[in-house]
């Protein structure tokens, strides 16, 4: 059971927030590669955030809560991501948690859920990326704008966090990944777009690698792209 009087939750200031996603909006909005951000301190690219089990039940406790917002940020040069809940009309009524990014990409045991195969794939899209990640990677068919963010209702990281098999993991994490898809106008096989995107996954640890994976575990999709569902 999670103790959240003894265990310490990963909270930012308002002021960090703001500086934080204003580096990651100037950051997408200028031509120069992202992949600098993306880099991890062993020089290894980045391929998830983690957040500590007590950091979403406190989240989740929040009353009131309807949605979780998810903002892209850099701190001290890494590309993250930072979390707080909206109520019915999405005003925030939380404070901001702060991942941890990882350079593993961790073990399964995790809104609507994908299978296995699919979600293994987007997440082998991005660990096989070998170019310069550039701000393309971050443009959807929703809006002509950048992605800033994701955002969830609370049902989704309710079902990934809390899911029947009643297996406890001490850790949910947003592993990357690239979606392929063929965005309005594309008429020819090579007009493929690969866009940034995120699966939700439970784990046991921070560095626990993904190998074999059970093909019946449950990933959970969680993709209303930020702008405009903001």
């Amino acid at each position: 059971m999670s103790d959240l009087s003894t265990n310490a939750v990963s909270l930012i200031s308002d002021e960090s927030f703001s500086t934080f996603t204003a580096e990651w909006f100037e950051a997408v909005n200028n031509d120069k590669p992202l992949t600098p951000f993306f880099l991890g301190k062993n020089g290894s690219r980045i391929n998830n955030v983690s957040f500590t089990r007590n950091d979403i039940v406190a989240l989740l406790s929040t009353v009131g809560i309807q949605t979780v917002k998810v903002k892209f940020g850099i701190r001290d040069g890494a590309f993250t991501l930072i979390l707080f809940a909206g109520d019915k009309s999405g005003k925030r009524i939380s404070a901001y948690y702060t991942g941890k990014p990882q350079e593993e990409v961790l073990a399964s045991n995790a809104s609507e859920p994908v299978p296995s195969t699919l979600a293994l794939e987007w997440i082998e899209n991005w660990r096989k990326f070998d170019g310069d990640l550039n701000n393309s990677l971050f443009k959807t068919a929703c809006s002509a704008e950048y992605l800033l963010g994701y955002t969830y209702t609370m049902r989704d990281l309710m079902d990934s966090l809390f899911q029947p098999s009643n297996k406890v993991g001490n850790y949910l994490l947003f592993d990357f990944v690239l979606h392929k898809a063929y965005f309005p106008g594309a008429e020819k096989e090579d007009q493929v777009t690969e866009t940034f995107g995120m699966v939700l996954i439970q784990s046991d640890t921070e560095q626990t690698t993904l190998t074999d994976p059970d093909p019946n575990d449950v990933f959970y999709d969680l993709s209303a792209p930020c702008p405009p569902t903001c």
